[in-house]
This record gives structure tokens, C-alpha cells and sequence, in this order.
């Protein structure tokens, strides 16, 4: 039911306004083969919180990563999370008080203003909780990363240089897709640090059509993702994700080896 919702609700904004469909959803077993036909795809229902990845599991105590803190007023993250590790605005937290920040538990202060969000991107997935996820025997992957959010943050649409799986462990995000052959209706910005345009920060929630008319021939793919589901995202594929509540989630990015 709160899938339903969520979808309801999304498809109250996104999708009457810009081009969009729901993101095809395959069974498991056909993981393998859909990873070379080069478009994202998801499975519901992947994995169970009893296959070992818990969020009171003591796997996650000892382990920290890079948190970005974001003022209450503005959930918006648009700077890629290596630039904003350089520029010394991210603090090094353990994910048990990121978690306990989130939650509202302990007797942790504020860092910036009362109403602070947070998003964490980077830091070393556990590997209990990687080999406790039933990863196809036939790929073969070159490294994971760890994203956590509060509620209502937004990662603005930008795309990255690896395939790979998105496993949402944890709470409720919506992620819309556009493909590399759109990349001119987009809007991408240059981003000084990469020496490229990879990021566009215009509002496709509430597209501005007169200002940005080019986003009238975007072509997207939009799904939400509930504890379980796992997301597969080709290379240079754009992406937008907003978080509905509290949300864990890891990537598995794939070796482009195992693609050939």
C-alpha cells in the first residue's frame, strides 16, 4: 500500500509534465542477461531485512563515511560528493550516529541549525552486508558505496562512470532516469572539478517549460524503491533521486569486464 502511495503522488508531479514511464521490472533470475541490453531495470523485492542487513545489526557500528549537512531550508544536494569532501563541508561520522541523527536518537547537537538534513555518500559498504546479498555468481563487480539520507533530500540529476546496482535497504526513494541521447534537453551544467558538463540543476519536478523548452523531448524512466528492491543503472545514464523518509541504500558498481 505505501508503494501505491508514493507512486500516486509521484505521478501527481513528474509524470504528467514531462516524458516519463515506469522503469520495466524484471525477476530475478533475468539480472544477467538484462545487464547487456544497456537499460536501467529493477526487482521487487530482492532481498529481506532477514538476510542479514538490518539497521540494528552490529555490522554497520564500526564503520564511518563522509556527511554532508544540509540546512533545513534547502534538501537540495548539486555538488558532487568528492568536491564537496575536498572543500572540507563534509564531516566523517560513524553510521550508527548518522542513523541515530536521522532518528532523532541519542543526545547528539546540531552541527549547522536544528531542522538539519544529512546525505551521506562515500565511505566503505561492510562486507558482511555485501555477502549476505544474493549477487549474481557470474558478474563480477569492482567496488560499493554507501548512501544514506534524511527525508526529502534531493540528489540533482547527474550521471556517473560505472554500471551498477542500487539496493535500497532501508525507507522509500523515487528515482527518474534519462538516457545519454538526451543528454542535450537536460540542461547539463559544467562542472569545474570533473572538467565537464555532468549535472543539471534545472527543477524537473516542476519543469519550467518556457524558460527550458528542450525538456519537452526528454525521454525518462521513473520508479520509487521500497526496502528490498534493487535498481540497475547503466554508465552515463542520468539520474535525479529524492528520498521519501529515512533511506539506506548501497551501490555494487560492475566491472565493465563482465559486460563483454
Amino acid at each position: 500500500m505505501a508503494r501505491q502511495v508514493a507512486v500516486a503522488k509521484l505521478a501527481e508531479t513528474a509524470l504528467p509534465k514531462l516524458n516519463m514511464k515506469p522503469i520495466e521490472e524484471i525477476d530475478s533470475g533475468q539480472i544477467s542477461t538484462a545487464v547487456r541490453q544497456n537499460r536501467p531495470f529493477l526487482v521487487r523485492g530482492w532481498v529481506a531485512a532477514s538476510d542479514g542487513w538490518g539497521l540494528d545489526d552490529p555490522k554497520w557500528a564500526g564503520h564511518t563515511g563522509q556527511v554532508t549537512v544540509v540546512p533545513g531550508d534547502d534538501a537540495t544536494v548539486s555538488t558532487a560528493s568528492y568536491v564537496l569532501r575536498k572543500s572540507g563541508m563534509t564531516r566523517e561520522m560513524t553510521f550508527r550516529e548518522l542513523f541515530d541523527r536521522i532518528l532523532g536518537q541519542g543526545k547528539w547537537q546540531p552541527l549547522i541549525d536544528a531542522n538539519e538534513r544529512y546525505y551521506m555518500f562515500g565511505g566503505k559498504v561492510p562486507s558482511s552486508l555485501l555477502e549476505a546479498l544474493p549477487w549474481p555468481r557470474d558478474l563480477e563487480f569492482a567496488g560499493s558505496s554507501p548512501y544514506v539520507a534524511s527525508e526529502g533530500v534531493t540528489a540533482k540529476a547527474h550521471y556517473d562512470h560505472w554500471y551498477a546496482f542500487l539496493v535500497q535497504l532501508h525507507g522509500t526513494k523515487a528515482v527518474k532516469m534519462f538516457p545519454p541521447w538526451d543528454y542535450s534537453f537536460i540542461y547539463p551544467q559544467h562542472e569545474k572539478a570533473a572538467d565537464k558538463p555532468r549535472r543539471a540543476l534545472v527543477d524537473l519536478n516542476n519543469p519550467d517549460f518556457d524558460r527550458y523548452p528542450l525538456l519537452k523531448q526528454l525521454h525518462g524512466e521513473i520508479a520509487v524503491l521500497n526496502a528490498g528492491d534493487v535498481l540497475y543503472m547503466p554508465v552515463h545514464w542520468w539520474h535525479e533521486v529524492e528520498t521519501d523518509g529515512f533511506s539506506v541504500s548501497i551501490n555494487r558498481r560492475l566491472r565493465r569486464s563482465a559486460l563483454d
